[in-house]
This record gives C-alpha cells, structure tokens and sequence, in this order.
C-alpha cells in the first residue's frame, strides 16, 4: 500500500436518515469541518483520528444521506471568444486575491 494512499468512503444502510462519511484526504476532511460548523444540526464528527494514534489522519462524520448524490461533470462547449474571456476573468480574480494578501 502507497503511504500517500488517501481515502473517502460514505457508508449508509437504506432508509436510514444518517451516513457515516469517512476520510483521509485533507480536502474532504476540512469539507466535514466546514459542514459541521456551518450545520450542526445536520452534521456530526463522531471521531477525528491523528498520527498520535499510529493512524494517518482521518475524520469519521455522522452527513443526511440525502446529502450524498453522485453526478456526472458537467461539459460546456465555449467558442474560442468565451474561453478567452474566461481566462481573462480568472487572471483578474487571480490578481484581486493577491493584492488582498
């Protein structure tokens, strides 16, 4: 197994209202937290595990599990002049957030 191996499972049994949300990866794992913070009626950590442990990092979270959806990307087709003005907006954002740092 890869040390760098990172993981995110959603386990629920049908017509439960809760899922248990597992993970190790730090971008889902700072997602469970914000979830939380911003619903704590809805979201539950139930255990945050760390390398004291002897474990990698991981958070363990009681989610709705009409929460969990999967959803195919979404493909847009943009002309050359819409990309363009895309790239433009992005760069300038780019900027604005540099300048407030």
């Amino acid at each position: 197994m890869r040390g760098d191996l990172r993981e995110t499972s959603f386990d629920y049994i049908v017509g439960d209202e809760k899922a248990v949300a597992w993970s190790s990866e730090p971008k889902v794992m700072r997602l469970l937290h914000s979830l939380h913070q911003r619903f704590p009626n809805d979201v539950e950590i139930v255990k945050v595990q760390d390398e004291k442990d002897g474990s990698e990092w991981s958070v363990s979270a009681l989610v709705p599990v009409s929460w969990i959806k999967l959803s195919p990307p979404r493909k847009r087709n943009m002309t050359d002049e819409e990309k363009q003005r895309a790239a433009e907006r992005l760069k300038e954002a780019r900027a604005k957030r540099a300048r407030q740092k």
